[in-house]
């Protein structure tokens, strides 16, 4: 959240947002309940993942804006919006990529399998395609083409289950494990 200098934190054991503030300390921000995972800011809403749905909180109140179940889906793990507010979602049981709509909240199947375990993912905007990190050994960075929707393999790394994948200003890909 760059308008007020925190980051948002779905933490897993607590079943909450936290909030980090620019003097490192954590706080609180909403209590999702249940196992979240992933999350992400969007025009002043944090969405996260919630079993099989994605919830939206206001960014301000804490309220929440949205409460979308993805039919279909058996884990979502992680999620990214672009710059319209559509959000990109990994399915980590079903090596699908959901996508969602903010706006209308209508969702679909946007890859139906990546081969590999989706985990992380991060909009490229420059590059007009979705990066994601996988799990497993030897676990590969693969791109998926927003012209076409194919998937590449932009390298394979010498690391297992890979968990979070961004981008900086300077092009350079960056994941955790």
């Amino acid at each position: 959240d760059t308008v007020s200098s925190r980051y948002f934190i779905s933490n897993t054991s607590s079943s909450k947002i936290v909030q980090r503030d620019r003097n490192g300390v954590v706080t609180d921000f909403v209590t999702v309940g249940g196992s979240i995972h992933g999350v992400t800011v969007h025009a002043n809403r944090v969405y996260v993942c919630n079993g099989t749905r994605v919830r939206g909180y206001d960014i301000t109140s804490g309220s929440e804006v949205m409460n979308v179940l993805i039919s279909g889906s058996v884990f979502l793990n992680d999620l990214t919006a672009d710059a319209n507010g559509i959000l990109f979602i990994s399915d980590f049981n079903s090596k699908r990529i959901y996508k969602l709509n903010t706006n209308t909240q209508e969702y679909w199947i946007y890859v139906a399998s990546t081969t590999n375990t989706p985990n992380g993912v991060y909009v490229d905007a420059q590059r007009n395609r979705l990066l994601l990190c996988c799990w497993g050994s030897n676990a590969p960075v693969r791109a998926v083409n927003f012209s076409d929707s194919t998937i590449s393999t932009l390298i394979t790394t010498p690391y297992s289950n890979c968990d979070g994948i961004s981008l900086d200003r300077n092009n350079n890909v960056y994941i955790s494990t």
